[in-house]
């Protein structure tokens, strides 16, 4: 089969925390394949494989205008993380 997209994942370690936390920082589907259950599918793996690793929770971060990563976080039940992200642009 051909590749319809991908998605990439990392685990963190921190010394504050007993076990590792993993976050979705990829997930990518060819604008042809979307909405047949690719993605779904890729964050079901990503999830599965974090858990494997004994990890604590997965975070996944989308863009507040990403209706459809909004959505897909919506179908597995997640719910939105109390986190403030900052960030400086660097030109």
């Amino acid at each position: 089969g051909a590749v319809v997209g991908f998605a990439c994942f990392q685990t963190s370690f921190s010394v504050c925390y007993a076990a590792p936390w993993a976050e979705l920082t990829e997930l990518f589907v060819a604008t042809e394949h979307r909405r047949r259950g690719a993605g779904k599918a890729l964050a079901y793996e990503a999830m599965c494989r974090a858990e494997r690793l004994g990890a604590s929770e997965l975070l996944i971060r989308t863009n507040i205008g990403n209706e459809a990563g909004r959505g897909l976080c919506t179908q597995f039940g997640l719910e939105r993380a109390a986190h403030v992200v900052f960030r400086h642009g660097i030109v």
